[in-house]
């Protein structure tokens, strides 16, 4: 790589980095998560200049998830489970999305993007959660 790829490469780093959605998902843990599912890496450094140009694009919504050549990857975190999400959308029948998240904020101490980004743990804890308030289960 030549001394202008590399000041090039570090400009870009730069860029994604600042960006709110960026900073957003740093706070929440989920920026790992992120990249991890979208170009089966841990972090930007890991990525080309390429690589890096399509991440800017994507989270600017100019353009698809590229890989270049990587394969997607599942993320190694223990994400929600299909199960976990149907049984609060169950419990959470007609109410908001926008109140399940700010229950989850209140019970897990983050705000989650969506349901997805939670890892099984924590879902858990928030079908509990969402038990106890409605009754279900019992102190």
């Amino acid at each position: 790589m030549t001394k202008a790829q590399e000041v090039f490469r570090k400009q870009l780093l730069s860029k994604i980095h600042q960006l709110p959605f960026v900073q957003k998902a740093k706070e929440q843990e989920a920026w790992e998560v992120w990249l991890g599912e979208r170009y089966g890496v841990p972090s930007c450094s890991a990525l080309s200049i390429d690589e890096l140009r399509n991440v800017l694009d994507v989270i600017n919504h100019k353009a698809p998830v590229k890989t270049g050549g990587r394969r997607p990857v599942q993320s190694t975190r223990g994400g929600i489970t299909e199960k976990q999400k149907s049984y609060i959308l169950k419990l959470w029948e007609g109410r908001s999305n926008d109140s399940l998240l700010k229950f989850a904020q209140h019970t897990l101490g983050v705000i989650p993007l969506s349901l997805d980004v939670l890892s099984s743990a924590e879902a858990t804890k928030l079908i509990t959660g969402i038990e106890y308030m409605q009754g279900v289960k019992k102190r």
